[in-house]
């Protein structure tokens, strides 16, 4: 294939730099660049950039914008998908749901600018980090030929905070599910011993208000960084909870939920709110996309250097959404407030309790989801 998404075709040799000298010679397009605040880069028809301003270097670090000219953005940026497309930025399965393609695409076959929000996943050196950018397009000619004027603002910090603060309350709304169903239980239940209830909506309750405390706390700090709180916890402590999270739960019903130990490990060091909910979510994921009569595992294993929790289920994942699931901010939902598990389970599993993320997904092995966790010592 030469793309899988938007337009293989660019302009090379003598055809490019005609572009690039028109749009450097062009004392309207020059001012522009001079005058507007922010990242701004004009594009050709084929996506190649064919001038810049200050700030957008600044932005990648470059002093001559010979580097990047003729170049997509993705390429000047150095999104990873780039590279993985068979003829560049624009062209890879990843970049069916790039906002930044889909403006510039979109404001080209519509003659409008175009708004859009993009997440991308730069790498520069051996560090590989994701950039949020909101994306504006406008068509326009100068002096009867089209070009895009693209604008880019990177709103990363902003909306890391706020998801990390949506990831909150989308772990809290769990929380309250689970409250729920089990008072829905409690008002059905004939028998007299309703210990077992009270136990669990208690259990429940204290989880809450302490997630609600944590929350407060991080607000109150003002800062993107939540210092984990270590303890030595019972591995058959935590299916506990887990069994009781999900024995009544919405998402549960009707579908089998089996615990597998693989270690007679009895005890681990770590946060235990932080890991409760990176299970928690991708439980509920899991649970999410399976139907009624399937199952969903959670397995434990103890390893060399630290122990691993996975969750399994028998579906499989969208090739192109697999790309960019654990991009902040990357959501195949609609609905605000969605596609906060995944990034939850990152940011919890990585910044805070310093392990490893990761999945795996095929129509014959279904959808595994893992978090390996360093040993910790606290003496």
């Amino acid at each position: 294939m030469d793309t899988y998404f938007a337009s293989p075709e660019r302009l090379d040799g003598n055809l490019i730099h005609k572009d690039i000298d028109f749009a450097t010679h062009n004392s309207i397009i020059q001012e522009l660049l001079k005058t507007v605040g922010g990242m701004v880069a004009v594009l050709n028809e084929h996506r190649q950039i064919l001038a810049v301003n200050s700030a957008l270097l600044c932005t990648l670090g470059l002093e001559n914008p010979a580097e990047i000219l003729g170049l997509r953005p993705g390429e000047a940026l150095q999104c990873v998908f780039a590279k993985e497309g068979p003829n560049g930025c624009g062209t890879s399965q990843a970049c069916t749901v790039c906002g930044a393609v889909i403006s510039i695409v979109t404001s080209l076959s519509e003659n409008k600018p175009i708004e859009r929000n993009c997440v991308l996943s730069i790498k520069r050196g051996e560090k590989t980090f994701d950039m949020f950018f909101r994306v504006r397009s406008s068509p326009i000619v100068f002096q009867g030929k089209k070009v895009v004027l693209l604008f880019l603002q990177d709103i990363s910090a902003e909306h890391k905070l706020a998801n990390i603060e949506r990831s909150f309350f989308h772990d809290i709304n769990n929380d309250l599910y689970g409250i729920s169903a089990l008072c829905e239980c409690f008002a059905m239940e004939n028998e007299r011993d309703f210990k077992p209830f009270l136990s669990k909506i208690s259990f429940f309750s204290q989880k809450l208000l302490y997630d609600f405390k944590l929350h407060r706390n991080f607000l109150q700090s003002k800062s993107d960084v939540i210092r984990p709180s270590w303890q030595k916890i019972l591995i058959k402590d935590i299916f506990r909870e887990l069994e009781d999270e999900f024995l009544n739960h919405p998402v549960a019903r009707g579908k089998k939920f089996t615990v597998c130990i693989e270690s007679p490990r009895l005890v681990f060091i770590t946060d235990i709110t932080a890991l409760r909910r990176i299970l928690i979510n991708m439980l509920t994921n899991a649970f999410e996309a399976s139907g009624i009569g399937s199952e969903v595992k959670v397995i434990f294993q103890s390893l060399d250097s630290g122990v691993r929790f996975s969750v399994w289920n028998e579906g499989e994942i969208p090739i192109s959404v697999q790309k960019r699931i654990f991009q902040r901010n990357f959501s195949t939902k609609a609905d605000s407030g969605r596609g906060l598990g995944t990034f939850s389970m990152k940011f919890f599993g990585e910044e805070v309790l310093g392990g490893t993320l990761e999945f795996q997904s095929s129509a014959e092995k279904g959808t595994t989801f893992s978090i390996t966790l360093p040993e910790i010592n606290l003496e």
